[in-house]
Order: structure tokens, then sequence, then C-alpha cells
């Protein structure tokens, strides 16, 4: 379903309202229980798989941004912590992401912002999301845990069962 290009517009400021307050050095803040009082129950967590990607052909449509390249790197930062940098055909998985309230995840692309997104895994089947990248329109979108879009990090593994509320970051995985 195509998308006025007004509405395209105020994403795209959105997104880089967000992008540059993030830069300008917005971090998030760890939650703690003033002394002396006891600590709150850890919230509920989720994971945040990052497919896999491949560069622009160089042929089709190019609808919004433009393409990864061969030597391209995406930079993952999920809810201000640590960025994941990943190149063509590695994928990701953030573990122990907060699913109690939206996160905001920043997406570079050779180190220039290109979106912001706001996802809120309390809202996803067993706290799980996994971001594909819609070729074409290269924007990061829902790929619905399906393996034949990508989302593989999960693959013959069980859920991952509740930990802490902290956003983590495994070692990233390659394909």
């Amino acid at each position: 379903m195509p998308t006025s290009r007004p509405a395209i517009e105020r994403r795209r400021r959105r997104a880089l309202t967000l992008l540059l307050g993030m830069t300008c050095g917005a971090t998030a803040i760890a939650e703690r229980a003033p002394t002396g009082t006891p600590s709150a129950p850890p919230a509920t967590v989720g994971s945040i798989c990052i497919a896999a990607f491949h560069p622009d052909p160089g042929h089709g449509p190019s609808m919004d941004l433009p393409g990864p390249g061969p030597d391209s790197h995406y930079t993952f930062r999920v809810d201000g912590g640590e960025p994941v940098t990943l190149a063509v055909g590695e994928r990701h998985r953030f573990d122990d992401v907060r699913a109690d309230r939206r996160v905001v995840i920043a997406v570079r692309l050779d180190g220039k912002p290109t979106e912001s997104l706001r996802v809120d895994l309390g809202n996803e089947p067993e706290h799980r999301l996994c971001l594909v990248l819609r070729r074409g329109y290269w924007h990061w979108v829902d790929g619905l845990l399906e393996t034949s879009r990508g989302c593989t990090c999960w693959q013959d593994e069980p859920a991952p069962p509740p930990a802490s509320a902290s956003s983590g970051a495994a070692p990233r995985q390659a394909i």
C-alpha cells in the first residue's frame, strides 16, 4: 500500500529528530530503587534478531533510502546500549531487551543515520522480534519470525528464559 509523500516526510523528520537526540548525548538511565528500599522485581525481557542483509544488486527500484553496497556495514543501537556493527551476511541477536515498555532502535548505514524504530516487545509473540531489511525500500521491517525471511536467530533453540532488565549484546554471529 503506497504511503503519501507528506507521511513519508513526517516519518523521516521524526526519525532524524530521534537520532539527533540520541547523538547529542541522550542515554538510557538504569532504574534503581532508592537506598534502603527493596528493589523491584526484574522487568519482563525479550530479544530482537537482526537478520543478515545483502547488498543492493544495482537494478530494480530504490524507493526511499540508498541500499547497502558489498562493503557496507549497518550499526544498531538498542535503547542506548552498546552499538553492534554488522557486515553483509551477518546477523545478531540482542537478548535481555526490556519488554515492559517501548525501546528505540537506532540504525546507521556506513556511519550515517538511516532510521530509528520504536518497538514494544511486550506486544510481540514470545517477546521476540526479527528485523529484516526490505529490499528496494531499504527499511528494516518486522520479519514475523519466519526463517524464509532470514530470521534464523532462534533456529533450533528454545525460547530464552527471562533474565534481567538490561539491554545486553551477545557476540555477533555470521551465517
